[in-house]
């Protein structure tokens, strides 16, 4: 696939060599926004898995003027039989402070709209923690708007 790319950044799919810089946003997204400190080899593994089954999903990178890697996000799907198509989730969304506000953000979900579109996918959808309205406010201005529905789970096997 073709990169997606403004004056500043460029957002791609990501390869597993972005494996080690993954790890690294993904512990910082997870400490920044819930405080907690995730196991290295569980995450390590769990990206690690997504790599090694593309059914899993898959990574995005977004890269500075310079090629590195400043932001990231996790694709998965979900089968709509009322669609006949995919939704694709957005999750394990990060991008450094510094970057933040400057349009890396809109130029990584861009790369993905794109590529939904493309795949013919129905929605691409995400979710946002209740507090976290620095990010509701960002995906709104991204074009994202609140559902009827209300997400809700059941932990196992903690």
């Amino acid at each position: 696939m073709n990169p997606i790319a403004s004056t500043t950044y460029q957002a791609r799919s990501a390869m597993a060599t972005d494996q080690p810089v993954l790890v690294e946003m993904i512990q910082q997204m997870a400490e920044e926004s819930e405080g907690k400190r995730l196991d290295e080899e569980t995450l390590t593994g769990g990206i690690s898995a997504v790599f090694e089954d593309a059914g899993r999903g898959a990574y995005w990178v977004v890269s500075d003027e310079s090629a590195v890697a400043i932001g990231c996000l996790l694709v998965t799907t979900e089968w709509s039989d009322w669609h006949n198509r995919d939704y694709w989730w957005v999750q394990s969304v990060y991008v450094q402070p510094d970057h933040r506000g400057k349009g890396a953000l809109g130029v990584l979900l861009d790369a993905v709209e794109e590529s939904a579109r493309q795949a013919g996918v129905a929605e691409v959808r995400l979710y946002v923690d209740l507090e976290n309205d620095r990010a509701a406010k960002a995906y709104h201005k991204l074009g994202f708007g609140f559902s009827s529905y209300q997400v809700m789970g059941k932990k196992l096997n903690e």
